[in-house]
């Protein structure tokens, strides 16, 4: 989904294997179209191929027009020649840019991920993912689980009707979640990391900076001791669940 695929490309901070080839492949398109000045015979061969695929409109060569006349604003001209010729590296980077653009667009109006953005507020390489636990705390960055902020919302549930079942007796709760000053338990990841009954004695093992990051609304994202035994309580959490 377009919000997994955020989420993956904002903890990685990695762009798509395309867009980092970009330059190397307008680079190779610069050079074959400099090949007819060649006098060598084995160049210009290669230079009449080129031609012919240019005469036929291949996708390759369209693909390189089109990415030339989309984001190349100062083409730059190869002397004596005075042949046009894409900037490659401006190419490259206005493709990067636009691609963040637009995951910062997605993150931000992606209801799943509530929870990532309140975690994750600009692209870049997590270190959580030099850890063991790596996939748990990564199942929980994503809202990849049974909690009722999750179900509720694939199920069509009001958010003020996603108690947790744990802290408080739905079927009480329920009706009085629409009365006046009405507080209801939500069941999302801060009330299970913070709160939650369930996951009191996992948090127990946990180290005082941790519970201090917690109680803070901050994800720890450090690689050291007290995020091992983070990781430890979203396993348990995920057992819990179930």
């Amino acid at each position: 989904s377009s919000g997994i695929n955020a989420e993956y490309g904002g903890d990685t901070g990695r762009t798509p294997l395309g867009l980092r080839l970009a330059k190397q492949f307008l680079d190779y398109h610069n050079r074959v179209a400099l090949m007819g000045e060649s006098r060598v015979e084995s160049t210009k061969l290669v230079y009449q191929a080129y031609s012919e695929q240019k005469r036929l409109g291949l996708h390759w060569y369209q693909t390189a027009e089109l990415l030339s006349k989309l984001y190349d604003t100062t083409a730059y001209v190869r002397k004596p020649s005075s042949t046009l010729l894409p900037n490659s590296a401006r190419v490259r980077d206005q493709l990067t840019a636009r691609f963040w653009d637009t995951w910062e667009e997605c993150r931000t109006k992606n209801k799943k991920l509530d929870f990532y953005n309140s975690v994750k507020d600009h692209p870049g390489p997590e270190p959580y993912l030099d850890t063991r636990e790596s996939r748990h705390i990564a199942q929980l960055r994503m809202s990849c689980h049974r909690l009722a902020i999750e179900t509720g919302r694939h199920r069509g549930i009001p958010r003020i009707e996603r108690v947790c079942p744990w802290c408080c007796v739905p079927e009480n709760i329920l009706a009085l979640v629409h009365l006046p000053f009405s507080d209801p338990i939500i069941q999302d990841e801060w009330h299970m990391l913070r709160e939650c009954i369930a996951t009191q004695e996992a948090r127990d093992e946990l180290d005082s900076p941790t519970k201090d990051s917690l109680s803070n609304s901050v994800f720890p994202a450090n690689p050291d001791r007290a995020l091992q035994k983070l990781a430890k309580l979203v396993t348990e959490l995920e057992l819990s669940v179930d």
